[in-house]
């Protein structure tokens, strides 16, 4: 049997009646269990469109110069994350498992408390409630902001709270509501500018934002969701599946959120949400709510279904101990949003951006690194080759507890991303980490004779 079928049917055998209770969020995706691309392509495409986007889209609109400069921008980044998101989707189709649990293999079993302690999904889910919070209490301020936030905290989250597919059926009705909405707002464009939606190319704004940092912007939009793809895609059939549902998905659906954005901030001159619906006119107020409550649901339950996957695992892995349940963790990260929602975050959502789009790329880079890297190499750090054939629950892998090479990596790619200032931040932190990886990996060669010691146990 090949290796790629030993990764394919191997989890699927050892697993089914495992995760079966569990949503599988302990162990491999059966084959059975699998699904083509168009439902991954719905969950995706949802989720990838948030209120969020179009903040980003607004701010590079009206502070690069030129729209020109934002769609270049807006193009590089949205690519970046897209070839990302296939990355890290085909680890997951290949192994089956979410990426906190993919992370056993790169980190170890005790280190994946590092990718599994993910909580930039609770600050995502936090920062895109309280920016609709805002916009809705621009137009309807007899209800307190705090109020908005108690309430969409609770009803974002229900649908990640039941499962991955009453989170598609959601995107279902949602994806022709976002995109109808998100053109006519186009067509608005188009009426009030005086030469069409040529001309809003030909207005000029403030220069504050460079090339390289509106890419950086543009990354750190999604860089924690691309992060997470294995989440979604250890459900795909096959790679096909998963790079068609990442580009017909994810790359589709935020492009036509950040482009929009960036059309509207660059045809209104105004950075402000509400303040371009009303510009916009034509009932873009009412059919503008509808849109942004609908793209904060998807998007808010993506975060609650890869939290809730990822600390129980996080918990289970640092504490040794009985993993804790994903929908308690959804219920916490309900509370936290309706706490910490209400006090003004969405005023710091561009450093937000910044400093995700650096870091976050540094711990999905080593996982990448030693997955297509190094797993096929005598170098792997656990002194096995092809380590990711092995089931992830198999002890062969379990007593591997944790890879030292990923600690100087994780500090030296970080300190690229956040010091070099040439380029592009968030490639020049993953390119760092990949190298960094592969050049500790084979210099550890001490640890390394250490763990291979430890193989063949049966």
């Amino acid at each position: 049997m090949s290796n790629v079928e030993k990764e394919q049917v191997t989890p699927a055998v050892q697993t089914t009646e495992q995760g079966s209770d569990s949503g599988f969020t302990d162990c491999a995706v059966p084959l059975d269990k699998r699904e083509r691309w168009p439902s991954m392509a719905y969950a995706w495409f949802g989720a990838a469109m948030f209120v969020g986007l179009y903040y980003a889209g607004v701010e590079l609109g009206t502070s690069m110069g030129n729209l020109s400069n934002a769609l270049l921008a807006i193009v590089c980044g949205a690519v970046f994350l897209a070839l990302f998101i296939s990355l890290n989707g085909i680890m997951g189709y290949k192994t089956g498992c979410t990426a906190s649990l993919l992370g056993t293999y790169a980190y170890g079993s005790r280190g994946a408390c590092i990718p599994g302690f993910h909580i930039t999904d609770i600050g995502w889910n936090v920062m895109s409630t309280a920016q609709l919070a805002v916009i809705v209490n621009a137009f309807f301020p007899q209800i307190d902001t705090r109020v908005y936030c108690i309430l969409f905290s609770m009803l974002f989250l229900t649908n990640s709270f039941v499962g991955f597919k009453a989170m598609v059926k959601l995107n279902k009705i949602a994806m022709p509501i976002l995109l109808l909405t998100g053109l006519y707002g186009l067509l608005r464009l188009q009426i009030i500018t005086p030469g069409g939606l040529p001309a809003v190319f030909q207005i000029e704004h403030p220069y504050t934002i460079s090339i390289g940092s509106g890419i950086t912007i543009v990354v750190g939009t999604w860089i924690s969701g691309t992060s997470r793809a294995a989440d979604y895609f250890r459900f795909a059939k096959s790679t096909k599946d998963t790079v068609i549902a990442a580009f017909m998905g994810f790359f589709c659906g935020m492009m036509i959120c950040i482009c929009v954005g960036a059309f509207w901030g660059a045809g209104t001159s105004t950075s402000s949400i509400s303040e371009t619906l009303v510009t916009l006119g034509g009932g873009m107020v009412a059919f503008g709510l509808i849109m942004f409550t609908l793209q904060t649901w998807t998007t808010d339950e993506h975060n609650g279904y890869t939290t809730g996957n990822a600390l129980p695992l996080c918990s289970k892995a640092l504490c040794g101990e009985e993993r804790i349940h994903r929908r308690p963790t959804i219920a916490v990260m309900i509370a936290i949003c309706i706490i910490c929602c209400g006090f003004g975050v969405e005023r710091y959502f561009t450093p937000f951006l910044n400093i995700l789009g650096i870091f976050l790329p540094v711990i999905g880079a080593i996982t990448i690194a030693d997955f297509y890297i190094m797993s096929h190499t005598r170098f792997h750090w656990s002194g096995h080759k092809n380590f990711y054939a092995l089931d992830v629950n198999d002890e062969e892998v379990q007593h591997h507890k944790f890879n030292p090479a990923v600690v100087p990596t994780l500090i030296g790619g970080a300190l690229v991303g956040w010091f070099v200032k040439f380029g592009i931040s968030a490639v020049n932190s993953m390119a760092a980490t990949v190298i960094l990886y592969c050049l500790f990996t084979v210099l550890f060669a001490g640890s390394r004779k250490k763990e291979a010691a430890k193989n063949h146990i049966a």
